[in-house]
């Protein structure tokens, strides 16, 4: 991908997402778009996915959170829904509990742990945090990318392929 699509690109993902100053900590930007059958559209930065295309929205890749440092909604599920969630299943009710003030419908939400406050999966808010907290029942969250799914099998490959 030329240069001034690479930026066009980032420059979509940092306004959707609310990120700021993407662009100035990079140099150089050498930006990829893999499409797979089996896979959503995967942005690759410098050799590393860091975000993926679903239904025309970015989520950021769990592996680049710590790099990128994206201030996103989250909630937090209590341990016995940790295996679940890991396994790719949506976040249900009973098993959040905390939800950030900033969780709208829509929005892409970071899942969280509660013991090891850790990222565990992202996905998109099925409902507002008055909803989720009032709703004891149904799902919440819907997982979209996850700890040990294929994306982050990827990324691990790619890493070290790249050296990254």
């Amino acid at each position: 991908m030329k240069s001034k699509e690479s930026r066009a690109v980032l420059q979509k993902i940092c306004s959707q997402l609310k990120i700021e100053g993407l662009m100035e900590k990079q140099k150089k930007i050498l930006v990829e778009e893999i499409t797979s059958d089996n896979l959503p559209k995967l942005v690759v930065v410098n050799g590393e996915i860091v975000f993926i295309e679903m239904k025309g929205k970015y989520v950021p890749a769990l592996k680049s959170l710590p790099r990128l440092k994206i201030s996103l909604p989250r909630v937090t599920v209590d341990m016995g829904a940790v295996p679940h969630v890991v396994n790719g299943a949506n976040v249900m009710a009973p098993g959040v509990t905390k939800v950030s003030n900033t969780v709208t419908t829509g929005d892409v939400t970071l899942v969280i742990d509660e013991k090891n406050r850790v990222p565990i999966a992202i996905g998109f808010a099925l409902k507002s945090k008055d909803e989720i907290l009032k709703e004891r029942r149904g799902p919440v969250i819907k997982n979209v990318h996850y700890v040990g799914d294929r994306i982050w099998e990827l990324t691990e490959k790619l890493r070290k392929k790249h050296g990254v």
